[in-house]
């Protein structure tokens, strides 16, 4: 349909000018085109790759990070922490702030694990054998 440019009344497309008052007869606008949607969002980078470890050293959980001489100096002595070290490393990677040769974060290896092993026994050892050896003290 189009509408007079001076009245502003409907008329059938046929016509060009108003009958009632001479005026061009106009098509109504065209509808805008539909807007481009919003641009998306970047997505934040993958921190795991496919293979299931992290890509980056600053993604990997403080738990997860090789802990440096401050272990070295939590398994000279007997306690819950040298126990917690080595129960995270047999439970999961640790990771340390150094690449191998094809760019990835590179982890403890098996000896490592088996470290871990001997340590957790030997400090577990230990206990059993300090809590024994209170008892014995006890009178009676």
């Amino acid at each position: 349909m189009k509408r007079c440019s001076y009245c502003g009344e409907e008329f059938s497309d046929q016509l060009t000018v108003c009958p009632n008052d001479g005026h061009p007869l106009v098509a109504p606008p065209k509808s805008p085109p539909p807007k481009a949607p919003p641009p998306l969002v970047s997505q934040p980078r993958p921190k795991i790759g496919a293979d299931g470890r992290y890509l980056k050293y600053e993604d990997v959980p403080w738990y997860r990070r090789e802990p440096g001489i401050l272990a070295g100096i939590c398994v000279l002595f007997c306690g819950f922490a040298t126990i917690a070290l080595c129960v995270i490393c047999l439970t999961g990677p640790v990771y340390k702030n150094a690449c191998d040769k094809d760019g990835k974060l590179m982890v403890w290896g098996i000896w490592n694990k088996i470290a871990a092993v001997v340590i957790l026994i030997i400090q577990v050892f230990m206990i059993w054998f300090w809590h024994w050896a209170g008892n014995m003290m006890k009178p009676g």
